[in-house]
């Protein structure tokens, strides 16, 4: 396994690893529910707080969102491709979804549509050093106005996340 994640309500688990699936698990069971073959090894699952949603990222490859019921139907493909995904973090209402690379980025995306809204670059330390820095984790607020990230440089920055998004996505 590269990647686990638990809903927060713990009904379903989502692993990736390096067979290039990602799979849905039903953790009053055990039952495997769904599986899906990215190309390529899985960097990053993640789940909604409630469960509804599912991500899968590979490594410098796609991101794809997956509705967890029934047999995981694509909500969308995020529209950039060859890029890691290290974090995520859903908006508590599944519209908004916040990512961080692992070469110093951090993406906002609308869900329904996967295209990406905002893009940040964050802070570094010192100037003279090579500047890459992992998003290593992200947290949007509940009402996804806010994301605080905290890269591998050691700096946590908040930012003010764009509410142009606000309408229904395609």
């Amino acid at each position: 396994m590269t990647s686990v994640a638990l809903s927060k309500d713990g009904r379903f688990a989502i692993t990736g690893s390096d067979d290039w699936h990602a799979g849905l698990w039903d953790l009053s069971n055990g039952e495997h529910l769904w599986s899906k073959n990215l190309k390529y090894k899985i960097s990053l699952v993640a789940l909604s707080d409630d469960g509804e949603l599912a991500l899968a990222g590979a490594y410098i490859g796609d991101a794809h969102i997956y509705a967890t019921r029934g047999k995981g139907s694509l909500v969308s493909r995020l529209d950039e491709v060859k890029m890691t995904l290290v974090s995520a973090d859903f908006s508590d209402d599944n519209r908004t979804l916040a990512t961080g690379r692992a070469a110093k980025a951090i993406d906002i995306w609308d869900v329904a549509s996967g295209k990406r809204r905002e893009t940040w670059k964050p802070r570094v330390k010192h100037k003279v050093q090579p500047d890459s820095a992992t998003i290593l984790d992200l947290k949007l607020d509940t009402n996804a106005r806010t994301l605080i990230s905290e890269s591998s440089a050691g700096i946590g920055q908040r930012w003010a996340v764009n509410q142009a998004r606000q309408g229904g996505g395609s």
